[in-house]
């Protein structure tokens, strides 16, 4: 679920902000093509040693799919759930922001009759 969601919020940048987003369920991919639209979102994920914890969360899409031994711990999952915290509350500011602006820029090309 937590892939899902971290999927499903980079695609939002991407969508919000290109009106593109690849169908892809590669989380790496995702977060290098919404980092490149807005850097600040790199910040979610460096934060010390448990960065590569990304990774496994990047993995589960599939290992917890099919592989029995697949595991990822409680502190694994508590830090990764604090991060997609983090991202889901960038991503929603970042959109409103968007849509302000595109709103007052609505508003200044329309002309009073």
């Amino acid at each position: 679920m937590l892939h899902q969601v971290i999927e499903q919020a980079y695609s939002a940048v991407l969508l919000t902000l290109t009106s593109y987003s690849p169908p892809s369920h590669n989380l790496k991919h995702l977060r290098s093509l919404a980092e490149s639209q807005v850097p600040e979102l790199a910040e979610v994920w460096r934060h010390g040693e448990h960065a590569a914890w990304f990774n496994i969360v990047n993995e589960a899409y599939v290992k917890a799919r099919y592989s029995k031994h697949f595991e990822i711990s409680r502190e694994a999952l508590v830090w990764v759930s604090g991060r997609v915290e983090d991202l889901l509350g960038r991503v929603g500011a970042l959109s409103q922001a968007h849509l302000d602006q595109l709103k007052s820029q609505i508003a200044a090309d329309v002309s009073p009759l």
